[in-house]
């Protein structure tokens, strides 16, 4: 079992999408478009997770750009950054 799931991670783990820092930058001048976002960065704790956190920057980055033009407040956007701050917070509290 250990062999299978090996292999598996070795032919997974190379095809993963990089998010690249232009990609992080674009997604977030696009989410300060929106009020909840902004909402967020002025949490301070939130606002410096964002800013310097690589997972939460990373989490950012993955969004789709084109979806993220086309339906800037589509709610999974908010539910995927919040369930990303809100592990960060329960790892930080521990």
């Amino acid at each position: 079992m250990a062999l299978f799931l090996d292999i598996l991670f070795n032919l997974i783990l190379p095809y993963q999408k990089q998010v690249t820092e232009d990609e992080i930058t674009t997604n977030m001048r696009l989410l300060k478009q929106n009020d909840w976002f902004n909402a967020l960065l002025f949490i301070p704790s939130y606002q410096q997770f964002i800013i310097h956190d690589r997972e939460i920057r990373k989490t950012i980055g993955n969004f789709s750009t084109s979806k993220l033009r086309q339906q800037p407040n589509h709610p999974r956007f908010k539910r995927k950054l919040l369930a990303a701050l809100k592990r960060k917070q329960i790892i930080i509290s521990a």
